[in-house]
């Protein structure tokens, strides 16, 4: 795995005059995926802004799917490892409480991840090698998985030879007029190369 990082921080105003540009959402600088050099200066940012970067990171050693098995709908229902139940997941325990395997089977590939192979495989890039351009630390789903979190949006695009871009958008942070914190993404997760969907409001953070 190659990492590739753009260093760049957010000043009050946009388009940055910073000479080597601010990497921020509406720099042209940023838009046109320029790798710079750092600040030739040393520049704090305000403490109602955050910095920001961003990197590329190029993904190696997988392994293609035979196309006979991404044709089989009954493979697009399991997992790699068939129809396999981990016992941890995310570091946590996965229904320790639940013993039956068909019942753990139905919670595991119905309810929370339905069509696995599928979106992995079939529409998801989980068996290619790519490279992942986006906010840092690129591989994490959201920025409740960075240490320390990041509150609000992050991006990604992976890119497969030439042509073939898959975008990426999450959100981890506060629901407007609320208290309640948010999780959201869209698109092809830049860790593992599967499309995915979620929205979930925590009970806690």
């Amino acid at each position: 795995m190659r990492v590739t990082a753009w260093s760049c921080v957010h000043p009050e105003k946009f388009p940055c005059d910073a000479p080597q540009g601010c990497g921020g959402a509406f720099c042209w600088k940023t838009l046109g995926f320029k790798e710079e050099p750092p600040l030739p200066y040393d520049y704090t940012p305000p403490s109602a802004y955050v910095a920001y970067s961003y990197e590329t990171v190029q993904t190696e050693g997988r392994e293609l799917i035979p196309w006979t098995k991404k044709i089989n709908p009954i493979w697009w229902l399991v997992g790699p490892d068939g129809w396999t139940v981990p016992s941890i997941n995310n570091g946590q325990p996965y229904l320790p409480d639940v013993t039956n395997v068909y019942l753990r089977r139905f919670y595991w590939f119905v309810c929370r991840n339905p069509l696995m192979n599928f979106v992995g495989f079939v529409i998801g890039v989980e068996d290619r090698n790519y490279s992942v351009t986006g906010s840092a630390p690129v591989l994490k789903t959201t920025g409740r998985d960075c240490e320390p979190p990041q509150i609000g949006w992050r991006w990604a695009v992976l890119s497969l030879g030439r042509w073939v871009r898959l975008p990426y958008v999450s959100y981890w942070g506060p629901v407007p007029l609320t208290s309640r914190k948010m999780e959201f993404y869209l698109g092809w997760r830049p860790a593992s190369g599967g499309f995915g969907v979620k929205f979930v409001l925590p009970k806690d953070d």
